[in-house]
């Protein structure tokens, strides 16, 4: 197997282990609001919302491409004939 499926099987193995672990419901605060949730759905939540927000981040750090049109030719030196 190639070593990109294998690392990606492997954490996906421990996420999962991760997860079956931590079936607890936890208090959740945010402000005045107060609710229960389950740690078996905060936790993949949580994990999705990084990996946008570190995408989103990424993307928005890219320089964006240039169209490949042909170079435009500068003033051409005079004298040389």
């Amino acid at each position: 197997m190639k070593t990109k499926v294998i690392l990606l099987l492997a954490f996906l193995f421990l996420f999962t282990v991760i997860i079956v672990q931590n079936n607890q419901n936890i208090p959740f605060r945010i402000f005045f609001w107060s609710f229960d949730v389950p740690k078996v759905i905060l936790i993949p939540l949580l994990f999705a919302l990084g990996f946008l927000f570190g995408f989103s981040v990424a993307l928005a750090g890219r320089k964006p491409r240039m169209n490949k049109a042909a170079p435009t030719s500068g003033p051409e030196k005079a004298g040389s004939g």
